[in-house]
């Protein structure tokens, strides 16, 4: 029996990136932009290194795993489609790595249009006929820099004045803004950080080391219902304390 699709968005999450994409759509005048997930990376042979999503993609989708995926925002000929395209399900991923997405978990995330990825080139290249513009990430980005090699700049060559821009700009004004369930978010993970704070100040003892401080802290996050930490965490004493960024914490 295959397993359900993994997506767990309640409703006042997916109205949030519906809504999101809708302001990045009216921006777009004649153009679209184009966003992709980030590759996994091995450690060695067998294992991954922790998996961190790109942070656009994220934005724009709410996708924090490893699937393998890209989104389309086009404005081209005035007909505003957000679309989602995503690997189709595999048995023997999810034996190993659980439930992927797939198109049932795709369709339920308030894109108007999703795909297999594999069709995602033609899709490309039907847009490119008829866009002014494209907006997608050719500097931080290998993912997108293989699209930019193998799709765009070989089609480019056939439609005269279409413009590659990077998107930082476009995107990064957009994140500056925050809706209703982004500032939940955000004050929800204020609480679970002070409150660990306070509970470390009253565990650490003389003598302690770094280690075991960290291991606390990151507990007590985890206890909090955080999933991850935001940036790598800081625990030095004594003369490590100068450092500005110590990250030995041992």
């Amino acid at each position: 029996m295959k397993a359900q699709a993994r997506i767990q968005f309640d409703e006042a999450k997916r109205q949030s990136y519906v809504q999101r994409r809708q302001r990045l759509l009216k921006q777009l005048s004649g153009g679209f932009l184009l966003a992709s997930s980030r590759p996994a990376f091995h450690k060695y042979e067998s294992s991954y290194y922790r998996y961190h999503q790109d942070p656009n993609f994220y934005y724009l989708t709410g996708l924090l795993s490893e699937d393998q995926g890209a989104v389309i925002l086009s404005d081209v000929e005035g007909k505003p489609t957000s679309m989602l395209f995503v690997p189709s399900r595999d048995a023997y991923t999810e034996v190993w790595y659980g439930p992927m997405i797939g198109l049932d978990g795709a369709a339920v995330m308030g894109f108007d249009e999703v795909y297999h990825l594999d069709e995602l080139p033609k899709i490309l290249i039907k847009l490119m006929a008829k866009a002014t513009i494209v907006y997608m990430d050719r500097q931080n980005h290998a993912a997108q820099q293989r699209l930019y090699e193998d799709v765009i700049s070989k089609q480019r060559i056939f439609y005269d004045g279409l413009e590659v821009r990077d998107y930082w700009g476009l995107l990064g004004d957009a994140r500056l803004f925050k809706d209703d369930y982004e500032l939940d978010l955000m004050r929800r993970a204020n609480r679970i950080s002070a409150a660990a704070h306070r509970h470390l100040m009253r565990f650490a003892k003389i003598g302690m080391n770094e280690l075991t401080l960290q291991a606390e802290l990151e507990k007590e996050f985890k206890f909090g219902g955080s999933a991850a930490t935001a940036y790598h965490s800081i625990v030095a004493s004594g003369s490590n304390a100068t450092c500005l960024h110590y990250q030995v914490n041992n």
